[in-house]
C-alpha cells in the first residue's frame, strides 16, 4: 500500500503546550474528573485538527495555482430543523473538502460523516459550483473504518510516526457529492 506523506507533526507538541497527543489520560474520579478528562480530549482533538490535519489537507488537496483558497473549522450551519457541522472545510477554486476529525475513528463515525456529506450541498449553497469531497481522520483509526471509508469514497487521513498519511489504498477514487 503506497503511503503519501503530507505533513510533519514534529511541532505539534509545542503548539499544544502542556497537553499533547498520545499522552495518557488522567484517571477520573467523580464528575469533576470526568469533565476535566473530556476537556483534555476536546483539546487534543482540536490540536490534532488545527496543527496536523488542516496543514496536511491544505498541502494534499489544494491546487497551489488556485486564485482562491481557504479553510475553516469547525463550521456549523442551521439545516432543516437541526444543525450540520464539519470539523474542517478546505476549499480552492473548484473543490471543497469536508473533513471529520475524531479521537478514535470507527465505522460508525464514517457512516455519520457519509450522511452529513449527503446533506452538504443543501446546507452549504455557497459551494454549489464546487466539487465536494469528503475525508475522515482520527488520532487512532480502526482498520475496519479505513476499509469502509475507502469503499464509500472518503479519503482517510491518519498519523503514523509523526507524519499525516493518506491511508487509502492505491487506485482510490473519491466520491464526488
Amino acid at each position: 500500500m503506497p503511503i503519501v506523506e503530507v505533513a510533519r507533526l514534529s511541532g505539534l507538541r509545542q503548539h499544544a503546550g502542556q497537553r499533547h497527543i498520545g499522552a495518557a489520560w488522567p484517571t477520573c474520579e467523580g464528575v469533576d474528573g470526568a469533565t476535566d478528562a473530556m476537556d483534555d480530549l476536546k483539546d487534543a482533538i482540536d490540536v490534532f485538527a488545527r496543527f496536523a490535519i488542516l496543514p496536511a489537507a491544505r498541502r494534499l488537496f489544494l491546487n497551489p495555482q488556485s486564485v482562491r483558497s481557504g479553510s475553516a473549522g469547525p463550521v456549523q450551519v442551521r439545516f432543516g430543523s437541526g444543525w450540520i457541522r464539519f470539523e474542517l472545510i478546505v476549499e480552492d477554486d473548484s473543490h471543497v473538502y469536508a473533513i471529520d476529525v475524531r479521537s478514535h475513528l470507527q465505522v460508525e463515525n464514517v457512516a455519520v460523516h457519509l450522511k452529513r456529506m449527503e446533506r452538504f450541498r443543501g446546507a452549504f449553497g455557497i459551494y454549489r459550483d464546487h466539487v465536494a469531497i469528503g475525508a475522515v481522520s482520527g488520532i487512532t483509526i480502526d482498520n475496519d473504518a479505513v476499509a469502509f471509508a475507502h469503499r464509500k469514497g472518503l479519503y482517510v487521513l491518519g498519523e503514523e510516526r509523526s507524519t499525516v498519511l493518506i491511508r487509502n489504498r492505491s487506485g482510490f477514487r473519491p466520491k464526488r457529492w
